[in-house]
C-alpha cells in the first residue's frame, strides 16, 4: 500500500511540476514577444504620437 501511496505522490508531483514548467516557458515567451513588439522603434515612435496627440507622418 505504501508503494502505491508513493507512486501517486510522484505521478502529482511530476504532473504538478511538468504544467508549472509549461506555464513558465508560455509566459516567457509571451513576455519576450511583448518586449520584442513594444521595444522595436516603429511601434514605441506610433505609441507616442497617438499619446501626445501628433498626427501621424506620411
Amino acid at each position: 500500500m505504501r508503494s502505491v501511496i508513493e507512486f501517486f505522490w510522484q505521478f502529482l508531483l511530476g504532473i504538478t511540476s511538468a504544467v508549472g514548467f509549461a506555464a513558465l516557458i508560455v509566459g516567457g515567451v509571451a513576455f519576450g514577444i511583448g518586449c520584442a513588439v513594444c521595444g522595436c522603434g516603429y511601434t514605441w515612435r506610433r505609441w507616442r504620437r497617438r499619446a501626445l496627440g501628433r498626427p501621424p507622418e506620411k
